[in-house]
C-alpha cells in the first residue's frame, strides 16, 4: 500500500489484546497513519486529550471501562474526535448504542485490512470538515459579535458626510 500523510491524521488504538493491538499500529504506520496502542480503557484517558488524537479505534469490551463509557468520555473531552467501535463480541443493541452516543461506526473481529483503510480515509476526511466546520462557526460568530460595531461605524460615517 502507498503511505501517504492523511492531514497528520493521529489514531488511538485500546484494546485488551497488546499483539493485536501492536499489529493494528505497525499496519497503520505501513499506511502512513501515526499511531499509539493502548491496553485498557484507563490508559486510553490518561493519553487523550483534546487535539491529541484524530481517531480511535477501541474495543466495545474491555476489562476496566466499556467501551460505550470510553467513548462517551472522550466524546466529551473532544466532540470531533472520530471514534470507531471494534465489537468482537456484543450485540446489535450495543453497535445501535454506539452509534447513538457518537460513534462514527461499528465494525467487527476478524478485522479486513482494506475495510480498515477505506474506513479511516473516511473518518480522515469527517474530521477534517468536522475541523473545518468548527473554524466556520467560529468566524461566524465573530462576525456577529462585530455588526453592531459596523453599524455604529456606518451611522458615524454617514454623520460625518
Amino acid at each position: 500500500m502507498e503511505k501517504s500523510n492523511h492531514y497528520n491524521t493521529r489514531i488511538l488504538v485500546v484494546d485488551d489484546d497488546r499483539d493485536a493491538a501492536e499489529k493494528l499500529v505497525a499496519h497503520l504506520s505501513r499506511l502512513g497513519y501515526p499511531a499509539t496502542a493502548v491496553c485498557s480503557g484507563k490508559e486510553a484517558l490518561a493519553v487523550f486529550g483534546p487535539g491529541r488524537f484524530h481517531l480511535v479505534l477501541s474495543e466495545l469490551k474491555l476489562p476496566d471501562i466499556d467501551g460505550i463509557a470510553l467513548l462517551d468520555a472522550l466524546k466529551r473531552r473532544d466532540k470531533r474526535v472520530v471514534f470507531i467501535m471494534v465489537a468482537s463480541q456484543g450485540t446489535i443493541d450495543d453497535a445501535v448504542q454506539a452509534l447513538h452516543k457518537g460513534a462514527y461506526d461499528v465494525i467487527t473481529k476478524p478485522l479486513n485490512m482494506n475495510d480498515i483503510a477505506l474506513l479511516l480515509r473516511r473518518g480522515t476526511g469527517h474530521y477534517a470538515l468536522s475541523a473545518k466546520l468548527h473554524n466556520y462557526r467560529k468566524y461566524a460568530l465573530i462576525l456577529a459579535a462585530s455588526l453592531p460595531l459596523w453599524l455604529l461605524l456606518g451611522f458615524w460615517a454617514v454623520r460625518l458626510w
